[in-house]
């Protein structure tokens, strides 16, 4: 074979991949995102009879990632029937569960095994809950009420399936913010959320709202190359009941953060841990360093002329042996000092840079700051009052 032939068969599915990821990366023109993706997966036979054929993006490590979507890292599954472009044969976890026949919804003051009703609840966003128990890096099951899970329905063989994606953030008993790489690829009539819950991997968890998405809105600027813009608003085809464990998050809107307050990132990890349990996790973090964020993500992308994007923030988190590796959409969530229990969404996950097998990566957020007059300009269009995810000052807590 000529040295021509063998350099043009190298390049061409180099250009391949490039034309796929340029493809992925371009700016989405519209503020609303309905991409229908792939939603019934055929079999394939390189594995024990539950593997499937499924975008490569959805199968990590061989295995279809059943918490969240990791575009960086490594695939090892092999394609040999999956002959279309960027499809590839993954095996299905045992963490997908069958889609139940029904869903329940409950009160928000229905008292079960697991829920405890506060009677000094004050109505205010941002309420944190301090009652239950915690151990170590895990929230107690309702103590920060606006984190939902964002999941869709997919078939595996014959069986419908829920996949979570990412989490959210409740800003409104009919609204949910996440990033945006969470949803613009994905089929809008399969999406909805659960209110309440936990432990994503436990099908059985009672007290959970399941609510589908009625429509999606994506920031226009948003850019799956450098994640400006990375943030998406979730209007529900019907309003939660909220209250002392389902409520809204508070939005900044120019407060002063003092620098002793208390900031917690919250979220699901992308991957299960050991034991197949994946809890709602909250790690004690600060706004990183804006110069330290950008010479890091220098360092790790070996970029020199890198600049850190005024929407983007970085987490710097208290405990040296947090681990990375949080679903998108978790929420940076910051107290407006030490002693107060209302909390402000400061920042959607948006991306890690580096490995989380390093002490060096680096957790990238949406800083919520820079897009409040986008999220009112859309809930004002939906007809829904601005002022829910705003804190009332004539009922201080």
């Amino acid at each position: 074979m000529s040295t021509t032939v063998t350099r043009w068969l190298t390049v061409v599915p180099l250009l391949a991949s490039v034309t796929f990821y340029l493809c992925v990366a371009q700016f989405s023109e519209s503020s609303e995102e309905d991409t229908s993706s792939q939603d019934s997966y055929p079999y394939c036979s390189n594995g024990n009879g539950s593997t499937l054929c499924v975008p490569a993006e959805l199968c990590v490590n061989g295995r279809i990632n059943s918490a969240g979507i990791s575009i960086i890292s490594k695939r090892i599954s092999d394609d040999d029937e999956c002959d279309s472009f960027g499809v590839v044969c993954c095996e299905a976890p045992k963490s997908i569960w069958a889609k139940p026949t029904t869903t329940t919804i409950t009160t928000a003051n229905a008292t079960t095994a697991y829920e405890v009703p506060d009677p000094d609840w004050s109505g205010q966003c941002g309420e944190r809950n301090v009652i239950g128990t915690s151990t170590g890096n895990e929230t107690s099951r309702w103590e920060f009420p606006w984190s939902v899970g964002l999941f869709t329905t997919v078939n595996i063989g014959l069986v419908e399936m829920e996949l979570f994606l990412c989490g959210g953030i409740l800003i409104d008993d009919q609204a949910v913010l996440t990033a945006a790489v969470c949803v613009q690829q994905q089929n809008r009539s399969n999406l909805f959320i659960h209110i309440g819950r936990w432990n994503i991997n436990d099908a059985n968890e009672p007290s959970i709202q399941v609510i589908h998405v009625e429509s999606v809105k994506v920031h226009r600027r948003y850019s799956a190359s450098n994640r400006v813009g990375n943030i998406a608003l979730l209007y529900l085809n019907q309003s939660a009941n909220t209250g002392p464990t389902s409520n809204r998050v508070c939005l900044p809107d120019g407060q002063n953060f003092k620098l002793d307050a208390s900031c917690y990132v919250v979220g699901w990890m992308r991957n299960s841990a050991a034991d197949g349990s994946n809890s709602l996790l909250k790690l004690e973090a600060e706004h990183a360093d804006r110069d330290m964020c950008r010479n890091r993500i220098r360092q790790l992308t070996r970029t020199t002329t890198y600049q850190l994007p005024k929407e983007h923030i970085c987490a710097d988190y208290n405990d040296e042996n947090a681990s990375c590796g949080l679903a998108k959409g978790s929420s940076m969530v910051c107290a407006l000092h030490k002693n107060s229990e209302q909390f402000f969404l400061v920042g959607i996950a948006s991306h890690t840079v580096g490995s989380c097998k390093s002490n060096l990566a680096m957790d990238v957020f949406q800083s919520t700051q820079h897009y409040i007059s986008w999220i009112d300009e859309i809930m004002i269009s939906l007809n829904r009052y601005t002022s829910y995810y705003r804190p009332d000052p004539s009922n201080d807590f």
